[in-house]
């Protein structure tokens, strides 16, 4: 497993489910940590807080604020993680985002 995280990876390298999973992961784990620091409450209070950012709505209303700072690279990333093909469709419909 350490040389898992030792390796760099390219996010261009990467498939867009790939970049989807991964972009959640590291998403969600800043926002936990964000919430956290805000005050020590109830793991059940923690979460509620942390699903209003982390949820599909929330998150298509935070790159649409800022994809005039992305670099036209990030901004194509971007886009394969968003555009990535699903085998099944996610709690929330493509409306959504």
């Amino acid at each position: 497993m350490l040389e898992i995280l030792e390796k760099k990876i390219e996010g261009n390298t990467l498939n867009g489910l790939s970049l989807a999973f991964i972009g959640d992961a590291v998403y969600d784990l800043i926002i936990r940590t964000v919430v956290v620091g805000r005050g020590n409450t109830s793991a059940n209070k923690l979460h509620k807080q942390t699903i209003e950012y982390v949820k599909a709505p929330a998150q298509a209303r935070l790159i649409e604020a800022l994809m005039e700072e992305l670099t036209e690279e990030e901004a194509g990333i971007y886009r394969r993680g968003r555009n990535a093909k699903r085998d099944s469709m996610g709690r929330y419909s493509r409306n959504s985002y």
